[in-house]
């Protein structure tokens, strides 16, 4: 890991994201297309990428040197969730943003944005622990986040098949797979691989392209932030991250682990949470603004947390 490189990698997600949203401003990309190309993108490029990655780096010999290390992520993000509820009713949020809040301070883009940058940044081993951060922000999303956005929408998620489908999302699916095939030592032959490995490879252009178009769409109105909206910004840049490094530190995580992990912890607010919180009746313009902002701000952050990881070793 290298300033230089974490400078590049960014720089490259930034290039990505202008030329989204110019082709968005041009309308050569219009909310129809923008629905199947993030279709195509969460059902197809993204389990495929985690399916080859798991396969690639998820050798039984890592899973046994690593051990009860891979079950790191879960302590600095249930701190964090806690953390944000507490802070929720400290400040008297409204009851419609109180759970949309909780999870844009929470969660993060581990998919989308994370799982590019860290490829940048660190090359496949990246998208090996972006996965297993991607697991535990997965379950906590779909489980206790999606129930307080759906309270703050004035409804009760319901806990059933649906919910359970929810969890076991494409690209949650994609990284199990191959991780159950790496375990039992199956290897698949080049003829199918191939054909995984190019699906895979685009998620990177899509991905960015995608969020460009959403960031287009939000106009002017995204940078009048509330008192919750600079909550998340230190939630989701120096409180996690914060939380994920300490985490690592005191466990006695490896360096590279640590370093993916804090840059993952500190990727912006999750893309799911606007979906959500539109189909609850919650406060979906929040959550699409906090997308907006933590994306444009990552781009500065990230370089600062890879410098200071830099320093560190």
């Amino acid at each position: 890991m290298s300033i230089l490189g974490a400078l590049t990698g960014v720089f490259t997600i930034f290039v990505l994201i202008a030329v989204g949203f110019y082709i968005t401003k041009r309308g050569f990309l219009d909310n129809k297309t923008v629905d199947r190309l993030t279709t195509l993108t969460v059902r197809f490029s993204i389990p495929f990428l985690l399916f080859k990655n798991a396969i690639n780096n998820f050798s039984r010999e890592f899973v046994a040197e690593q051990g009860l290390l891979l079950l790191i992520p879960i302590l600095p993000v249930v701190l964090s969730f806690i953390f944000a509820k507490l802070l929720a009713k400290l400040i008297k949020t409204d009851e419609k943003r109180s759970g949309v809040f909780v999870v844009t301070f929470t969660l993060a883009n581990v998919t989308f944005i994370g799982l590019p940058v860290v490829l940048s940044i660190f090359g496949d081993i990246g998208a090996v622990y972006d996965s297993v951060y991607l697991l535990w922000n997965t379950l906590l999303f779909w489980s206790f986040g999606c129930a307080g956005i759906a309270k703050s929408g004035g409804q009760t998620m319901k806990f059933g098949w649906g919910a359970i489908k929810r969890v076991f999302s494409p690209p949650l699916i994609g990284f199990l797979s191959g991780f159950t095939l790496s375990m039992l030592g199956i290897k698949l032959p080049d003829f199918i691989m191939n054909p995984i490995n190019y699906l895979g490879n685009l998620t990177t252009p899509l991905s960015m392209l995608l969020t460009g178009a959403v960031i287009s769409g939000m106009g002017k109105k995204a940078f009048h932030l509330p008192k919750e909206g600079w909550l998340t910004l230190l939630g989701r840049f120096i409180i996690a991250p914060g939380l994920t490094l300490a985490t690592c530190l005191i466990l006695g995580a490896n360096e590279m682990m640590t370093c993916i992990l804090t840059v993952v912890s500190a990727m912006p607010s999750m893309t799911q949470c606007m979906i959500m919180s539109k189909y609850y009746n919650a406060d979906y313009e929040f959550a699409a603004q906090m997308l907006t902002v933590t994306t444009i701000c990552s781009m500065i952050i990230i370089p600062v947390i890879v410098t200071v990881l830099t320093l560190i070793y």
